[in-house]
């Protein structure tokens, strides 16, 4: 007899190689999957084909562009059969060094790593209130802690990500919606290319993906991953303005 699956998780930036590896972990965990992006199924047609061979989950390819804010909600009407939770890879960096003054440039970052995904998250948060069940997870970044010269843009949309996302949780939580917001540190990803890190502190794709699904499972509010990250974070949180604003990191 074949084995109900367990409902549809949307995948939101499912191109990233850590969308690709949690895919294939909530697969295995009997979930089907909505994979969602621009380009979505010319690139990753190969990869849904390895998966479907191995496992018995029903994967669609949905097309979206998250800065089209006026598209959002008619993207998430045609949705057929609703998703049970929605997790965000979605995200914009860039070398805020190279941009200075930039404005064309830093609304990008803003509309793709804040205001769009807020957009799509109001709408289908609205969806799970009404249904009384769900989770909204979304992949912020270690950045958002303090801001730095390097990136304090892109570090200031994901720190309002998180405040958006707290707010969520505080709304939500009588109606049974989680909401997990996932605070990322460097992983091996094109993000990082032609960038250098200290081996030691750079997690593989695969890893951190088990790290999300078990933060996702379990309904955590709120995790670093790795979790090291709270500690390095705590360190660097409690430094003085006074003697952070001369570091250059």
């Amino acid at each position: 007899m074949k084995k109900q699956n367990k409902g549809y998780i949307l995948i939101l930036g499912a191109k990233s190689d850590i969308a690709q590896a949690l895919a294939k972990i909530y697969v295995a965990n009997g979930y089907d999957l909505y994979l969602a992006g621009r380009n979505v199924e010319y690139e990753l047609s190969e990869f849904v084909q390895k998966i479907s061979n191995c496992f018995n989950s029903k994967i669609e390819f949905l097309e979206f562009d998250i800065t089209d804010y006026e598209s959002l909600e008619n993207f998430y009407d045609l949705i057929n059969e609703k998703p049970i939770g929605v997790i965000s890879f979605i995200g914009l960096s860039d070398n805020q060094l190279k941009n200075d003054g930039n404005i064309k440039q830093i609304k990008k970052i803003v509309d793709t790593n804040f205001l769009g995904i807020v957009s799509l998250f109001e709408i289908i948060a609205n969806d799970f209130k009404l249904r009384q069940s769900g989770f909204i997870a979304a992949v912020t970044s270690i950045a958002a802690d303090r801001g730095r010269r390097k990136n304090y843009i892109y570090a200031a949309s994901k720190a309002a990500l998180n405040i958006y996302l707290s707010g969520q949780r505080n709304r939500l939580h009588r109606y049974n919606v989680n909401i997990n917001t996932i605070k990322l540190g460097i992983v091996n990803t094109k993000m990082i290319k032609g960038l250098k890190y200290p081996k030691f502190l750079i997690s593989e794709p695969e890893t951190v993906a088990r790290k999300i699904f078990r933060i996702q499972q379990k309904s955590i509010d709120v995790a670093y991953v790795p979790s090291y990250w709270g500690f390095f974070m705590f360190i660097i949180k409690i430094i003085p303005e006074s003697i952070f604003k001369r570091i250059h990191i």
